[in-house]
């Protein structure tokens, strides 16, 4: 909604910080968020806030019809539309709200946007994002980083969802920060149990090496798995609480 837009930019640019030109970041040179990649022909260094918040306006907002969006759902997608495209930012919030998925924001989406209980869709977007994210080849190095942003935008969303309800935030987020604790403690019993069984089906049954060693495999891909899930389970919680002043 356009009364988030500053709050929403607000977010987007701590999120992003300033001046950085990682050689392991595929943007390359970028401040505020912006990449040299993505805006060959700007001085990158010399960049202010206030032609940051120009450039995300004109590009990103106004793509993703954030103005139109309820709150919650606006600053989903554009932080999702910052970090990794405005086409993913409208598809993830689209399949969330399960609707058409085509990546531009239309009367459709909206309708939907405005029809349906924000939580849910903002979790379901988050996650959505954090999987796509999991699967880049740049997890290892950023995946802490990603994590730990997708947990305080869906835990900003949720507070700016409640907020317009006038409902008392709190509660709500502490019952959001123990649902995800108790995610998380499902993961690592789910990562224990398949370590587990992995070992006594190997220990049972007689195999060639090469067997032995894709049942070993498949079973450290499957404990990863959770092991992610249960590190993002707990960001979230951790985000929660923050957001909620609950710590």
């Amino acid at each position: 909604m356009e009364a988030n837009r500053a709050a929403c930019m607000a977010f987007v640019l701590h999120e992003e910080g300033g001046y950085v030109n990682d050689p392991r970041d595929p943007g390359g040179e970028t401040k505020f968020g912006i990449s040299k990649r993505s805006h060959p022909g700007l001085d990158i260094r010399a960049l202010t806030e206030a032609d940051a918040i120009a450039l995300y306006t004109a590009n990103e907002w106004r793509a993703l019809a954030c103005s139109d969006l309820p709150a919650g759902l606006d600053i989903v997608a554009f932080d999702a539309g910052v970090n990794s495209g405005v086409t993913r930012g409208a598809r993830w919030l689209q399949g969330a709200l399960k609707v058409p998925v085509d990546g531009r924001i239309g009367p459709v989406t909206l309708a939907a946007a405005r029809s349906q209980a924000p939580l849910p869709v903002i979790e379901a977007a988050c996650a959505t994002r954090m999987s796509f994210l999991r699967g880049l080849r740049t997890f290892t190095t950023f995946g802490r980083g990603w994590t730990a942003r997708v947990a305080r935008v869906e835990a900003r969303a949720t507070a700016m969802a409640v907020v317009t309800t006038g409902s008392d935030l709190r509660p709500v987020l502490a019952a959001k920060a123990a649902a995800a604790e108790g995610a998380a403690r499902a993961q690592t019993t789910r990562a224990a149990a398949t370590l587990g069984s992995g070992g006594v089906l190997a220990g049972a049954t007689p195999l060639p090496d090469w067997a032995l060693a894709a049942l070993v495999a498949i079973i450290a891909v499957a404990a990863v798995a959770l092991i992610l899930k249960r590190q993002q389970h707990r960001a979230r919680a951790a985000a929660f609480r923050i957001e909620g002043d609950l710590t």
